[in-house]
């Protein structure tokens, strides 16, 4: 015992050190998670805007608040988003000896040895271990929650104001950080009231100072966040069977053993109790400030799964308070037998150890489906440029391309319309159009494409007011898709008629070649297309774009489909810039015309760098089959338009 005593602070050293290296270790190994790139994009708002779009969440705004300075310092990427968790989390290292110390209501070698066992423990716990590499607030919960812990049991048992103030702080800073930890306080003062019965009017206090310092939110968010909770569980309410189910899942979870879920907590809850039977004149205080907040967060885990969903993260304001209690149990073996305490310590680092050893880091919970946050970027790099702007119809999506965004990329914009927050489409749509301003070009990535009512009243407006271009499909289900940004300003009536060759030739030419013979006269009785009418910009700079209005006209009923295209070439006949689509932004293939029906038709040709000098615009319409073009009635197969000056 003197020697412990001796070695306590060496060994909190020790245990703290081991916790930090066990936090950085492999913290870039994978690559960013969806949920990484919401916080990622969050820190690159302002924060009134943060406090909005948190309210609106499921999650308060502290994490993100302390993520915009950090980010602005270091940058985004995954080893430096992640080290603000890890090096916060750290904390809780030393914060479990303090708070184990304290609770355990005595000096001396069993008090140390108890404190010196919860910090080991709370550097080992896979939970934190894990949550401290995300860039998430997750990990941040562990030391303010241990500080609540520490503060309430010195303020209760004879502390200062100062103490009060501390674990009101610490309560506090947990609600601001995750809104579940607060089902983890109300187990702790519950535990405190047991704990010192005479001191309640101290417990109290220190929970009515950490509501008032939370209220200001909650009068913030309240409305926001029960209009959802109400969306969310309808008339169907609160099924029973599902939160005792649930709570199970939420106790793995916590103790976060992935590799011998029921064995290990088989393990941990026999060292839990064994230890307390040997710490009798402690049991009811050390019992009820382990299972009152253990049982509290993993029930309120399961019951807020009614109204949102269940995930292993809600566990997490569960750990710090197992820690404690392992360490208080094993100091309690300790002080019966130390081969005891020797067993009980190394029962469970070692059934810890498979998913410390692996799982931790391999960052895999809760990831579904594959997930390549660089492909955004990469892909808008080959056809974006740096004056264009880049709108996203979801934050998660924004931060990934911020990680990845180099100096020559287009800066981005938002209109938050997919879960878990969907913003107004007028407010969305408002800011891009601002955002937007002068600039040549928007990219508009949409996730899930138009699937959600916000996102497809974003696109309808881009399609209305802008002039589409280049567009795509990537992997995982995002429409990527470009406009042009410009005004058609001159006027012109071709009034001319293309329909579909007579003859098919086995050889048909492809929409980017200029001309050439593609077939016999055209059939005028298979119905047709009119080009009533058609507008563009008469200039353009050199990466800007070239705005195309045209509008068509169904002569009789169109029995085959075609394609659009308006090309601009050079003075030499080089093809230049283009873009292809069915009518009326890719929706309206002539087959779905109605005689003599008007069909309004807008394209986009986006210009390389160094185009120059004067283009000639010319348009037509092929079968998109063959790409055999629909010919006029003297024989060519498309129409110029005009001139454009590009300088």
């Amino acid at each position: 015992d003197v020697l412990f005593a001796a070695m306590s602070r060496a060994g909190l050293l020790l245990a703290t050190l081991l916790g930090f290296a066990l936090r950085l270790h492999a913290l870039a190994a994978v690559p960013l998670r969806w949920d990484e790139g919401w916080s990622i994009a969050l820190s690159k708002l302002p924060l009134p805007e943060i406090m909005r779009l948190t309210a609106l969440d499921v999650h308060p705004p502290l994490y993100y608040f302390s993520l915009v300075p950090w980010t602005a310092v270091g940058g985004t990427s995954e080893f430096w988003t992640r080290a603000l968790s890890a090096l916060v989390a750290t904390l809780a290292v030393p914060m479990a000896a303090a708070a184990a110390h304290e609770w355990w209501g005595s000096t001396g070698a069993a008090s140390r040895r108890a404190g010196l066992l919860a910090a080991f423990f709370a550097a080992t716990a896979p939970a934190l271990v894990y949550y401290s590499g995300v860039t998430r607030m997750y990990a941040m919960t562990a030391p303010l929650l241990l500080l609540a812990m520490w503060g309430l049991a010195r303020y209760a048992s004879g502390g200062r104001a100062r103490h009060a103030l501390a674990s009101g702080a610490g309560a506090a800073g947990a609600l601001y950080v995750f809104y579940y930890t607060g089902f983890a306080l109300v187990g702790l003062f519950a535990a405190a009231l047991l704990a010192w019965p005479r001191a309640w009017r101290r417990t109290l206090l220190v929970a009515l100072l950490s509501a008032l310092a939370f209220m200001p939110w909650v009068f913030y968010a309240a409305p926001l966040m029960l209009q959802r909770v109400g969306e969310r569980t309808g008339a169907s309410g609160i099924d029973p069977m599902s939160v005792l189910r649930l709570t199970d899942d939420a106790m793995l979870a916590a103790v976060f053993l992935e590799r011998l879920q029921a064995p290990a907590v088989t393990v941990t809850l026999l060292v839990l109790v064994a230890g307390s039977l040997v710490a009798r004149p402690r049991m009811g205080r050390l019992l009820a400030v382990v299972v009152l907040p253990v049982a509290a967060t993993l029930i309120g885990a399961a019951l807020g799964a009614q109204a949102h969903m269940f995930a292993p993260r809600y566990a997490i304001g569960a750990t710090p308070f197992l820690v404690v209690g392992l360490g208080w149990a094993v100091a309690g073996l300790w002080g019966r037998s130390r081969a005891l305490g020797v067993l009980g310590a190394a029962a469970i680092l070692l059934a810890a150890a498979p998913t410390l050893t692996d799982y931790v880091y391999a960052r895999a919970a809760e990831v579904t489906g594959d997930y390549d946050p660089s492909a955004i970027e990469r892909q808008l790099a080959q056809h974006s440029q740096v004056q264009d702007m880049v709108a996203f119809n979801i934050l998660s999506l924004a931060g990934a391309y911020e990680r990845h965004r180099a100096a020559d990329d287009p800066p981005w914009t938002y209109g938050q319309v997919w879960d878990p927050v969907r913003e107004p489409a007028e407010l969305a749509i408002a800011r891009v159009r601002s955002d937007l301003d002068d600039r040549p070009r928007l990219w508009l990535v949409l996730y899930r494409g138009t699937a959600s009512p916000g996102s497809a009243a974003l696109k309808e407006w881009a399609d209305t007011a802008l002039f589409p271009t280049d567009g795509w499909w990537t992997d995982d289900g995002t429409l990527v898709q470009g406009y042009v940004n410009a005004t058609p300003d001159t006027l012109v009536s071709p009034d001319v008629v293309f329909a579909p060759a007579a003859q098919t030739s086995d050889e048909g030419r492809s929409s980017s070649a200029p001309s050439g013979d593609v077939g016999d006269l055209h059939g005028a009785s298979e119905g047709g297309a009119r080009l009533v009418k058609a507008a563009f910009s008469s200039s353009a700079h050199p990466g800007a774009g070239i705005a195309v209005d045209l509008t068509w006209r169904a002569e009789g009923k169109p029995a085959r489909d075609a394609r659009v295209y308006v090309h601009a070439y050079d003075a030499s006949g080089a093809l230049v810039a283009q873009h292809d689509g069915y009518p009326a932004y890719d929706t309206r293939p002539p087959t779905t015309w109605a005689p003599s029906e008007v069909i309004r038709d807008r394209h986009g040709l986006s210009l390389p760098p160094d185009a120059t000098g004067e283009l000639t615009i010319v348009v037509g319409l092929y079968d998109p089959q063959s790409g055999q073009r629909w010919l006029l009635a003297d024989g060519s197969d498309g129409v110029e338009l005009g001139q454009v000056t590009v300088r």
